[in-house]
């Protein structure tokens, strides 16, 4: 596997923080998005970080980051919920392109170390298959 190239420190920051947050609140979730792409070796993103997680746990997931200190809402969508770690924008996706985040979805995800936390990883085809749909 290609090393990855350097993420900015922000960003791995809220990564940390967000995914520590939900983890000791027992919400199963994967990376998904630019930050799953470049745990495998992909080009750092600017943009956001996005969490995969059930709908059921949504509130759940809201909840946890806001008593990690973080700015929480769940915008009219209706297919994903939002956090701020400072500026860095985690969006909490629970049915992206329509699909829903399943028991399916995360026995095809990886355990990966992501700046050095532990975690599951969206399957690289199935963020393949977003970009396409998107």
């Amino acid at each position: 596997m290609t090393a990855a190239a350097p993420q900015s420190a922000e960003i791995l920051e809220a990564l940390k923080h967000g995914a520590a947050a939900l983890r000791d609140a027992g919400i199963e979730f994967a990376l998904g998005g630019g930050l799953s792409a470049w745990a495998r070796g992909g080009p750092p993103t600017e943009h956001d970080i996005d969490f995969l997680i059930r709908e059921r746990d949504i509130d759940a997931a809201l909840h946890a980051l806001a008593a990690a200190g973080m700015h929480a809402e769940r915008p009219p969508e209706g297919w994903l919920a939002k956090a701020w770690y400072g500026d860095v924008l985690i969006d909490l996706l629970f049915a992206p392109y329509g699909a829903a985040i399943d028991d399916k979805f995360f026995a095809r995800c990886d355990q990966m170390s992501v700046a050095a936390v532990r975690m599951l990883v969206m399957p690289i085809d199935d963020l393949v298959v977003g970009k396409l749909l998107a």
